[in-house]
């Protein structure tokens, strides 16, 4: 019996449940806080994306064993990536720069595309080798990867925003003012 049905199963919840998570504790800041600073804990996770790292040790999870080390050299060079670009985004946007939202726009598209690849390329493998996962690689599929997808979308709608107009300035910093 196969049970690669439960990563996207799990996947969806994961989303779901971050999705129920910044709606909870999260969105009713919105008009409190101004876009840049809304921004910054959604970005900051993305700073913890150097982890695909792990994946170039041999033997220390078990994607080695499931995916081309092609694949692998690309999942690392993708979060890696989008660890470097949260950092300067944040830098960016620490020091009010005009480009901050270009920052924020590239590590978005770039994360984004990362997660494409690894869902056209590399998710189909799992499924098919999904009693091969570890229990590391399982959780951050199943917990981390959805937290990435729902701040990507969530800093995506935020930039359609600020294009749009509807920047939101917070009513704490006005006050400060």
């Amino acid at each position: 019996m196969s049970y690669g049905y439960l990563l996207p199963i799990t996947f969806v919840f994961g989303s779901i449940s971050w999705r129920f998570l910044l709606a909870t504790l999260y969105f009713p800041s919105f008009k409190y806080l101004s876009t840049v600073n809304l921004m910054k804990p959604l970005i900051a996770v993305h700073l913890f994306r150097y982890i695909s790292w792990s994946l170039l040790v041999p033997g220390l999870t078990t994607a080695g064993q499931i995916l081309p080390q092609s694949h692998i050299y690309r999942l690392a060079a993708g979060d890696i990536t989008c660890s470097v670009l949260a950092m300067l985004t944040l830098f960016l946007m620490h020091k009010k720069s005009k480009y901050k939202y270009w920052a924020a726009g590239l590590l978005t598209v770039v994360g984004l595309l990362d997660l494409l690849l690894a869902t056209i390329f590399d998710m189909p493998l799992f499924f098919e080798n999904i009693e091969l996962l570890d229990t590391r690689l399982f959780s951050v599929l199943t917990t981390y990867v959805p937290l990435v997808f729902v701040t990507h979308v969530t800093v995506a709608q935020m930039l359609l925003d600020v294009i749009r107009g509807k920047e939101i300035k917070g009513v704490i910093e006005e006050i400060a003012n």
